[in-house]
């Protein structure tokens, strides 16, 4: 009965990952569920809410010898106490292995850059899922060959979740299969022959993350993209053919990525605003996302101009782009999209309100250090073609 009940419970959170990310409703529910099914058993404990529990779980996971653990959309990922955790156990002697899965959003949250253990003398493997994906948040500890027990409960987008423990083997070997089927749908096992990424803790703050080299992307941030009328046969690039240009700024939550996006016209004429945030009176862009690729279906604000963009995150000559297409439904023409970063430091303002208009000046100063830093990219004038669905 144990394996029937939690066993078809993962199999629909599976389902539930491949089908929809955004479907949040169906999410709950069975989530729910799941808790209904464990209330009441004498197998499972109910420990009370997360912020009650954090202590009792830092100090088992300081006795385990391996812990396989996930955070995925919480809320918490830079929570000292979690990474005092991480650094007792690395330090101390006599562990196995702590496994991690995240998404790509944890990857680059301030949980790894935080951790100080410059002389870590255990293994910690880190696994990142290839898209956003509402899973059910646990980790097993391993404390012998036949002692181990699971916690579960921490959901994506909830402060203080309900969570449970279990000694139970076969809910235990439940999770142990969850958490293989998660590995499976990791960017590891494209970019990586299916091996963990390994942190350098040698190395201070996001330097220690391997993500550079291994083509991961933090599409967080706000972006400058500008746009090319798409050419028939490849050739030289002019830089000064942007017919437009758009700020962008991408923010990936606990449940969904969010985009907003300015669009203006060459001469810095401002066309438009799509994507901003719910209470506003103005469409929001539909979104799919998968590893690098973010597709987005825009309005522009009271019009009925209407666009479809693929925009493809990439890393170049070390520095993360944007590579791109934009197709107008209306008139069917299409261009091609190149984007990079603005950090904060050039961009303050916008980092601190987005629904503000940067005057003329600004824009500019923004467009032409973007456009110097896009058209000094190795093989320029093929990536002016357009994104290339290859993820």
């Amino acid at each position: 009965m144990v394996c029937w009940v939690f066993g078809s419970v993962f199999l629909q959170f599976l389902l539930l990952t491949e089908i929809n990310y955004r479907r949040k409703k169906e999410v709950q529910e069975l989530k729910q569920s799941f808790k209904d099914s464990a209330k009441g058993r004498g197998f499972i404990q109910c420990l009370g809410v997360a912020s009650e529990c954090t202590q009792l779980i830092a100090n088992r996971i300081s006795q385990a010898k391996s812990v396989r653990n996930t955070f995925v959309g919480l809320y918490d990922s830079d929570n000292p106490n979690i990474v005092k955790s991480y650094e007792n156990w690395l330090a101390n002697p006599g562990k196995e292995t702590w496994e991690d899965i995240v998404g790509v959003r944890e990857f680059f949250s301030g949980r790894y850059a935080s951790i100080v253990a410059g002389h870590a003398i255990n293994s910690h493997e880190v696994y990142v899922l290839r898209h956003y994906m509402p899973i059910l948040n646990f980790v097993i500890l391993k404390y012998s060959q036949d002692v181990e027990e699971v916690y579960w409960g921490w959901e994506p987008g909830q402060r203080d979740p309900e969570i449970f423990r279990s000694y139970e083997t076969t809910l235990i070997n439940s999770f142990k299969s969850y958490f293989q089927e998660l590995k499976n749908r990791t960017w590891n096992q494209k970019v990586n022959k299916n091996k963990p990424f390994f942190l350098d803790f040698s190395k201070v703050g996001a330097e220690r993350l391997p993500g550079a080299e291994l083509g991961l992307v933090n599409k967080e941030g706000i972006w400058i993209t500008l746009s090319y009328p798409k050419r028939r046969r490849r050739g030289s690039s002019d830089v000064r053919a942007i017919n437009r240009f758009g700020l962008i700024k991408f923010e990936i939550d606990t449940s969904e990525v969010k985009v907003r996006a300015k669009i203006y016209e060459s001469d810095g004429t401002f066309n438009g605003t799509a994507g901003v945030n719910h209470e506003d009176d103005i469409p929001r862009p539909v979104i799919a996302h998968y590893t690098n690729n973010v597709f987005v279906g825009y309005q522009l604000e009271g019009t009925n101009s209407t666009a479809v963009c693929h925009y493809q995150f990439r890393r170049k000559d070390n520095i993360d782009i944007i590579q791109g297409l934009y197709i107008d439904r209306k008139n069917g023409t299409k261009n091609t999209i190149l984007g990079v970063r603005l950090s904060a430091e050039q961009a303050p303002e916008l980092y601190n309100d987005f629904k503000i208009n940067p005057d003329k000046d600004r824009l500019f100063k923004f467009l032409n250090s973007s456009v110097a830093k896009i058209s000094q990219l190795n093989n320029f004038e093929n990536l002016n073609q357009g994104a290339t669905f290859d993820e």
